[in-house]
């Protein structure tokens, strides 16, 4: 089954490597890399992933 990626910040997804716009993360195993995804990317929960939340305090304090 795909996993459909939530998060506005994803960018994209190789083998064992996945990019968004904070960092690029390679995982030892494809399942850590899923595991990743369907607990951070793949839910409306993204805010709760490190990375997406100091993206979008960055984002917001550059508006401000």
């Amino acid at each position: 089954m795909p996993l459909y990626v939530i998060c506005p910040f994803f960018l994209y997804e190789k083998k064992t490597t996945l990019g968004c716009e904070f960092k690029q993360l390679r995982f030892p195993t494809y399942g850590d890399k899923k595991t990743w995804m369907m607990n951070n990317c793949c839910t409306f929960d993204y805010e709760y992933c490190a990375f997406a939340k100091m993206l979008t305090d960055k984002y917001y304090s550059q508006e401000e």
